[in-house]
């Protein structure tokens, strides 16, 4: 299964089936259903999706990428179903000083 993932308003990142994920930058425009996506510094490619929210959990993409017609259908998953996010394993990063 995929994923989309919005962490913050201007980012959008898609996981794929490989678990590799691909990073966007996103321009929402709610009042017109719209989602304009950005690829890194490049200033030709572009993407966009219209969007409908049939219920409070689901959200339907439907536009263009790379050439391909493509329709999403997503649905909203709770931070607590991760597993990551739920174990008891912690990221442990080296204090500045000891790099």
């Amino acid at each position: 299964m995929a994923a989309v993932i919005f962490d913050s308003p201007e980012s959008m990142v898609f996981q794929r089936t490989d678990d590799s994920f691909a990073r966007y930058g996103v321009a929402v425009d709610i009042p017109r259903k719209t989602l304009a996506l950005t690829k890194g510094q490049s200033k030709s490619w572009k993407s966009s999706f219209s969007f409908e929210q049939p219920g409070p959990e689901e959200l339907v993409l439907e536009g263009e990428m790379d050439g391909y017609r493509i329709r999403m259908r997503l649905q909203l998953v709770a931070l607590d179903t991760l597993r990551l996010l739920n174990s008891s394993f912690r990221w442990v990063r080296p204090s500045e000083s000891l790099q």
